[in-house]
């Protein structure tokens, strides 16, 4: 459906997107995460026609929506990260007034209100939107991408500064989108919102997109990678030099009395960890274990890279010390 290949963007000297490529199919949830800054809003907006690429193609149900503008705009809602709320109209008057935009007329009255439905807001269809919190904002905000029908959502940061409450009922609204044939690309900087609700996901840093596929095969690449929790009375000091001697113990953080680890080993490799806190002895009163997360692949993607980069530069620092003259 959607299909962006070698996207390129710069702004003076400095590169936002660097050669991006990835693709979204029909029906899918497609989350695009990565941190502040690396290009995930840059995107959006070259894809809604907001701004130039420097490079590359975007198709769209085999379109190059690039140079036909015009079809992303109708078949697209663009919800930004921060978009114009006019508080002193109604909650139904700010939908009629994109209606009338998209040259739609009055008699839509019934469509609106059953938008208004689907996000919650029934009971605020005569309220000022000034009165609605964040949430309801943020709601009011999908249910304005969808006033023109549009097939596909583009949606930067949706859940940022929402409570878990509001957060739940985003994500809820997004999976009734989904059930009723939309595609929904949004974007976010943290990986544990979306993991429950993307049915694809890129991971994208600097530009481009390090890692793409489904949550499973996303995790598939963090190896065997694992949070585990250990529980420990008395002293943490000795548990912490074994944790930290372990060369599958990647990284350690403490909350009161526990210690969480991040683990990259087997099953045997874990067992013989834990023998070995208690048999040095280490007080360890509980000892549980969670499958990787999307942050364990992150991280794990970034310490790969990392060590890799090192080899390259060890290398060539090797070859600097012993270069032949001719």
């Amino acid at each position: 459906m959607l299909d962006v290949v070698h996207v390129q963007k710069r702004f003076g000297e400095k590169t936002v997107l660097d050669d991006l490529s990835m693709k979204v199919q029909s029906g899918e949830i497609y989350g695009l995460i990565g941190p502040i800054g690396a290009g995930k809003t840059t995107f959006m907006k070259i894809c809604m026609g907001l701004l130039q690429a420097d490079g590359g193609s975007i198709h769209l149900f085999g379109s190059d929506i690039l140079k036909e503008k015009r079809m992303i705009q109708e078949s697209a809602g663009y919800l930004p990260e921060k978009f114009q709320i006019y508080d002193k109209m109604k909650v139904l008057e700010y939908l009629e007034f994109f209606s009338t935009m998209y040259g739609l007329s009055y008699s839509v009255d019934k469509y609106l209100r059953e938008l208004l439905d689907m996000v919650n807001l029934t009971k605020q269809a005569d309220s000022y939107v000034k009165t609605l919190s964040r949430a309801k904002k943020q709601q009011l905000g999908v249910a304005r991408c969808l006033v023109h029908n549009p097939v596909l959502l583009m949606l930067d940061e949706p859940l940022a500064g929402l409570d878990p409450v509001g957060k739940t009922e985003i994500m809820e609204t997004l999976r009734y989108l989904k059930q009723q044939g939309k595609t929904i690309v949004l974007s976010s900087s943290s990986f544990a919102e979306l993991q429950n609700t993307c049915t694809q996901i890129g991971i994208i840093k600097n530009g481009s997109i390090e890692i793409e596929g489904t949550i499973k095969q996303v995790l598939s690449q963090a190896r065997e990678s694992r949070a585990i929790h250990i529980t420990v009375l008395g002293d943490m000091s000795l548990a912490l030099l074994i944790l930290k001697a372990n060369a599958n113990v990647k990284r350690i953080s403490i909350a009161e009395d526990v210690l969480e680890i991040t683990f990259h080993g087997n099953k045997g490799q874990e067992a013989q960890l834990l023998y070995e806190l208690v048999s040095k002895g280490v007080q360890v009163i509980s000892f549980s274990r969670t499958n990787g997360s999307l942050e364990d692949a992150f991280f794990e993607l970034e310490e790969e890279k990392e060590r890799r980069r090192e080899q390259y530069e060890n290398k060539s620092s090797l070859f600097e010390r012993f270069k032949i003259k001719r």
